[in-house]
């Protein structure tokens, strides 16, 4: 086969993915405004009770600018945890055994206490979380 249809037959395989395989952006836009909004911020420059989220994917643990982390959110970081689709997908499943498992600690405190059951409303939130990072 020529190499340029090879190419070609590549680039129109990654064109067509869509940009958010994992997860359903408008109904992690729904359940992210209803379920993590109170606390969270996505927006760059704004923090609520909670971690702005704003470009999460591909950052550090606990390196956003925010002045109640706990010592066990920033040995996260110290750990070398960067949030990617899988890390984030086990955190939101149950963010103290997350937490809890990544630093050995049976006793780790996060301020995090809301698990989200459904695999779908977790992918659906990283896309949705993902999405506004562009």
């Amino acid at each position: 086969m020529p190499r340029p249809f090879i190419i070609a037959l590549l680039i129109g395989a990654i064109v067509s993915l869509p940009a958010h395989a994992g997860g359903d952006v408008d109904a992690g836009r729904a359940f992210f405004n209803q379920d993590c909004g109170g606390c969270h911020a996505l927006s760059s420059d704004t923090n609520h009770y909670a971690p702005n989220l704003n470009c999460i994917i591909g950052r550090a643990a606990a390196s956003a600018p925010f002045p109640r982390y706990t010592p066990d959110m920033k040995a996260l970081e110290a750990n070398g945890l960067v949030w990617d689709h899988q890390n984030l997908d086990a955190f939101l499943t149950d963010p103290k055994t997350f937490a809890r498992e990544r630093l050995q600690n049976p006793d780790a405190i996060i301020l995090m206490q809301v698990e989200v059951a459904e695999a779908a409303d977790r992918q659906n939130v990283i896309a949705y979380i993902e999405s506004r990072c562009r």
